[in-house]
C-alpha cells in the first residue's frame, strides 16, 4: 500500500477545503464592501426590465451584452496570463516554467481575497451592461432622434462658424491618419474591460475600487441611458441619413469613404450595419448624445491618476485622442464628447461621496456599545 500517496490525497483534499472556506469567508465580507455596486447596479437592471416590458422590445440584447461582457473579461484574463507566462521564459528564466506558473496562478489569480474582489466587481458590471444594453435599445423606441440638427449648431456656434470636423481636417485628413485614429478608438472596446479586470481583481485600495466601479454604473447609466434618451440623437454619419434638407458633414463622409479605398476604415462598415438594423426595426444602439467613447475614457484617465500621475497623464492623452476620432470618423458632435466628459468628472465625485458615507455607516455599525 502506498502510504505516501495516500497522505498526498488527503493533504491536498485539506488544502481545498481550507481554500474553499478562506474564499467563501472572503467572498461574504466582500459583499457588504460592495453593495453600493449591487444597489446600483440591480436598480438600473430593474427599471431596463421595466423600460422593455413597457416598450415590447426583444429580450435578446439582454443576453448579448451580458455574453459579450464575459466573453471579452475571459478573454483579458486569458491575454494575461499567457504575457505572464511569456515573461517567466523571457526574462525570469525558472527552472520549471509551468511549474512556477502553476504556482502564480495558484497563490496569486487564485488568491481568496484577491478572486472574491474581482468576481464581485465582474458581477456588478455584468448586471449594469445588462441594463444598459436593454436601455439603450429602447432610446429609439421611447424618443425618436430629434436633437441632431441643434447639436450641429450649437457646434458650429461654439467653435466661431466652423463645424469642428472642419478644424479637424487639414490635421488628421489623411487616409493614414485616418486608419490610426479608426485603431485607437476601436481598442477602446478592449481597454474599457481591461481596466474593469485591473481594478476588480488587482488594485488593493477598496476606496478606489468602488469609486470606480460607482462612478462607471452612475455614468453609464444616467449618462448613456437617461440623458441619451431625453436628448435622442443620432450622430453626424447619419446626419443625411434622417431627412435633413443640408448636410453639412456630406464632405466628411466622402473623405472618409475614399480613404477606405485605400485603408480599410471600419467605422463606415459599423456604421452601415447600424443603419440597417436600425431600419428593419432591429436591435438599434445607435445615440450620439453623449459620447459614452468620451465619458467612460474620462473615467479611465480620473480613475489612472488617483492611482498613479504618470499612468493618469498617459490615460489622459487617450481620451483626448478618443475624442478627436469621435469626431473626425463622423460618430459625435463635438458637445457630445464635452457633455460627456462633464458626466464622467461629475459621476466620479458623486460615486467618491457614495464610497466615503457607506465607509462611515460600516465603521459605526462596526462600534458595539459597552
Amino acid at each position: 500500500m502506498n502510504y505516501a500517496s495516500d497522505r498526498t490525497r488527503t493533504s491536498d483534499r485539506n488544502t481545498g477545503f481550507v481554500w474553499l472556506k478562506s474564499f467563501l469567508a472572503h467572498f461574504t465580507a466582500a459583499f457588504r464592501s460592495h453593495r453600493i455596486g449591487y444597489q446600483l447596479s440591480l436598480s438600473a437592471l430593474a427599471m431596463a426590465m421595466i423600460a422593455i416590458w413597457a416598450t415590447d422590445q426583444s429580450m435578446g440584447v439582454f443576453l448579448f451584452f451580458s455574453i459579450s461582457l464575459l466573453m471579452v473579461t475571459i478573454i483579458i484574463i486569458a491575454v494575461a496570463a499567457l504575457v505572464k507566462f511569456t515573461r517567466m521564459i523571457l526574462f525570469e528564466h525558472p527552472e520549471s516554467p509551468i511549474r512556477e506558473f502553476v504556482h502564480w496562478f495558484r497563490f496569486t489569480v487564485m488568491e481568496p481575497e484577491r478572486l472574491s474582489n474581482g468576481l464581485h466587481a465582474i458581477l456588478i458590471i455584468n448586471f449594469m451592461g445588462m441594463a444598459y444594453g436593454l436601455l439603450k435599445s429602447s432610446i429609439p423606441v421611447l424618443v425618436p432622434f430629434s436633437w441632431d440638427t441643434s447639436f450641429m449648431e450649437l457646434d458650429r456656434i461654439l467653435h466661431f462658424g466652423w463645424h469642428p470636423w472642419e478644424i479637424l481636417q487639414p490635421v488628421l485628413g489623411y487616409p493614414a491618419v485616418t486608419f490610426a485614429m479608426n485603431f485607437i478608438y476601436n481598442i477602446w472596446f478592449f481597454i474599457i474591460p481591461a481596466f474593469f479586470v485591473w481594478v476588480g481583481f488587482i488594485m488593493r485600495d477598496q476606496g478606489l475600487r468602488m469609486q470606480y466601479i460607482a462612478a462607471s454604473i452612475i455614468t453609464w447609466i444616467i449618462g448613456g441611458n437617461m440623458f441619451a434618451t431625453l436628448f435622442s440623437s443620432a450622430g453626424p454619419c447619419f446626419y443625411a441619413l434622417l431627412g435633413n434638407s443640408s448636410d453639412p458633414y456630406g464632405p466628411l463622409m466622402s473623405y472618409l469613404n475614399a480613404a477606405n479605398g485605400q485603408y480599410d476604415i471600419w467605422a463606415l462598415g459599423v456604421q452601415e450595419t447600424l443603419w440597417k438594423n436600425y431600419t428593419a426595426g432591429e436591435m438599434s444602439v445607435i445615440s450620439a448624445m453623449p459620447s459614452m467613447h468620451i465619458a467612460s475614457s474620462t473615467l479611465l484617465a480620473l480613475v489612472a491618476y488617483a492611482h498613479n500621475r504618470r499612468f493618469g497623464l498617459l490615460m489622459t492623452a487617450y481620451a483626448a485622442l478618443i475624442f478627436l476620432a469621435s469626431i473626425h470618423l463622423g460618430w459625435h458632435y463635438a458637445v457630445d464628447g464635452y457633455f460627456g466628459a462633464l458626466i464622467a468628472f461629475a459621476s466620479w465625485r458623486f460615486a467618491g461621496w457614495l464610497v466615503r458615507r457607506d465607509k462611515t455607516k460600516r465603521k459605526a455599525a462596526q462600534i458595539v456599545p459597552v
